[in-house]
């Protein structure tokens, strides 16, 4: 029996008035709501802090049911397991329960309740003590908030996520039932942050989150997985055939424009769907699986989803160790640089070359780069290979020169990543001092795509290339995103098309695309390269369009620098059919 308790019973039992007046004082003064109950379950005394709180005078409670006072669901629960249990014990564990004020405002409080033998009366009194611990949990659910929430849209985290979806499986489970599981990608999504900044971004994110919601079944779970990443997990599932529906119902309310701040987008989303038991037995495995079908649709283009298949697996293995590969052929010096002639028109004579890295494997043989260079520019190795293929070009410049070799330009290809690092300007002067070779003799070659992101940051780097001086060029011209009318904005000396052109230069159609691509350039002084050559015909309509110079199969293949010297000294210039 506790404090409280012996107070009412000694009351109950004509304890002497001073003691009475005194206990009551102090029993008022307690920060904790007490009472005690009569037989019917209506309040037979109250404290002064147990009206404070509710809001009432002593005569609108006294003799009123405490169920009146007590929130909703909790009715039952008060009378189950606090009045029922003191007929059959003397004291009760603490009960969580809301109160309700005379205001209509809700008081979570933590209850107990003892039970004493009324000896005069001949009866049993109830009492009862409830401390006020709204605050408390109110707390404890901020608490919870940031620990299983994200803070930008509210959704479920990742901690959360695979709370739930642990839940589904093993319901799932029991019911010989599946659980579907979406990785969803934006498409294009760091484009996006990077042309219209993060606050831009953060309302598509909190956008994206609102659609999500708006679109799911109750039992379904969205959590924001990282960055613009999001995670779905839908329980009763009959087939793999629903999961079509789940994902085109995501792309297909994505379809709808919508504006922030005076933007108007359109998203897309790349979606990897694993299922349960199918694919995996444990969390981790189903949000691998998926992951690696939203991957899959990534490479597709995006705007879709896939659904995990084992031969996915295969391949994100054959990719993991050629990536492993690739790292250890870069320190064990296993690339080599290939160079490929390029000749000036009409004259025929070479003038330059273009390097271009192959990879001498003793487990794979000699790799071309369509086999590791795409997985080096999603890995972003593609920076590192840049900076080894422009030393490797300079020192191998160096060295031509230094035995007597006629003077030649070597270009080298840029990749968007590389030329997005912050200090590619030093590195690259860097390399120049290193190998002590002269700029002029270095020709770089940027895509269309590399400026795409910021133009204007695009056009001082190439000045400050052109500063170190180096030569400038746009290769695979035609095939990016500018236009010609902005070619007069570049800082540029050079402009390569695109072998897709060269090659059905036969056709009145692509012939005309090229003669005024030339056309255009010239006027603006810009020289033109054509790559992909492979024909003496494609090598007459050239000279006769007026081309500056050409590379390609017909001129010769790429070849290993002890190659290229032969062939140097071995070249005759290449004569047109029409002389």
């Amino acid at each position: 029996m506790n404090q409280t308790s012996e107070f009412f019973a000694y009351v109950h039992q004509g304890g002497d008035s001073l003691s009475v007046n005194r206990y009551k004082t102090l029993i008022d003064h307690l920060p904790v709501m007490i009472f005690s109950l009569d037989s019917a379950g209506c309040l037979a005394e109250v404290n002064a802090f147990f009206l404070k709180k509710l809001g009432y005078k002593e005569e609108e409670v006294l003799g009123k049911p405490i169920t009146e006072f007590i929130s909703g669901g909790y009715k039952d629960l008060f009378l189950t397991q606090c009045l029922a249990k003191l007929q059959e014990q003397d004291e009760i564990v603490p009960l969580e329960l809301q109160l309700t004020t005379k205001a209509g405002i809700w008081i979570d409080g933590s209850l107990t309740g003892s039970r004493i033998t009324d000896g005069a009366m001949g009866g049993n009194i109830l009492f009862f003590s409830i401390l006020d611990v709204t605050e408390q949990r109110r707390t404890v659910k901020e608490i919870e908030q940031m620990a299983y929430h994200d803070d930008l849209t509210g959704l479920p985290n990742r901690l959360l996520f695979r709370d739930r979806l642990q839940m589904s499986m093993s319901q799932a489970q029991r019911l010989n039932q599946n659980v579907a599981i979406l990785f969803i990608d934006i498409d294009r999504f760091k484009l996006i942050n990077d042309s219209y900044g993060h606050q831009v971004g953060d309302k598509l994110l909190a956008y994206m989150a609102y659609q999500l919601m708006k679109h799911i079944r109750k039992g379904d779970t969205v959590s924001r997985f990282s960055g613009d990443k999001f995670m779905m997990s839908v329980p009763f599932m009959a087939n793999e055939e629903d999961c079509y529906l789940i994902g085109n119902r995501i792309l297909d309310f994505m379809k709808s424009p919508f504006m922030v701040e005076d933007h108007e987008f359109q998203m897309t989303a790349s979606i990897g769907i694993s299922l349960f038991p199918r694919d995996g037995q444990d969390v981790d495995s189903l949000i691998k699986c998926a992951d690696l079908a939203m991957s899959r649709a990534k490479q597709n283009a995006g705007n879709r989803f896939e659904v995990y298949t084992p031969a996915m697996n295969e391949q994100i293995l054959k990719k993991m160790n050629l990536d492993r590969d690739m790292r250890k052929a870069l320190e064990r010096e296993e690339y080599v640089l290939f160079y490929q002639p390029q000749v000036m028109l009409p004259e025929g004579r070479v003038y330059g070359a273009e390097g271009l890295i192959r990879w001498r494997s003793p487990e794979r043989g000699l790799v071309p780069p369509m086999e590791f260079i795409p997985l080096a520019e999603e890995t972003g190795m593609i920076v590192q290979l840049g900076y080894w293929v422009l030393r490797d070009a300079c020192r191998q410049t160096r060295v031509w020169l230094d035995q007597g070799m006629s003077p030649i330009t070597i270009s080298v290809n840029i990749s968007p990543r590389q030329f997005a690092q912050t200090d590619f300007v030093q590195r690259v002067s860097q390399i120049l001092e290193e190998t002590k070779c002269e700029p002029k003799y270095i020709c770089l070659e940027i895509t269309e795509s590399t400026m795409i992101n910021d133009f204007e940051s695009s056009i001082k780097i190439i000045k400050d290339l052109i500063d170190l001086g180096l030569t400038m060029s746009i290769d695979d011209f035609g095939t990016g995103y500018s236009s010609l009318s902005l070619l007069y904005r570049l800082p540029i000396h050079s402009v390569k098309i695109d072998r897709s052109f060269v090659q059905q230069m036969s056709q009145s159609q692509d012939s005309s695309i090229v003669n005024a691509i030339i056309a255009m350039c010239h006027r603006l002084n810009l020289k033109v390269v054509a790559e992909g050559v492979e024909t003496i015909e494609q090598y007459d309509l050239l000279i006769q369009d007026g081309c500056d110079s050409v590379q390609g199969y017909y001129i010769g293949r790429p070849m290993p620098a002890p190659d290229f010297e032969k062939f140097m000294l071995n070249f005759k210039a290449v004569e047109p059919t029409s002389k």
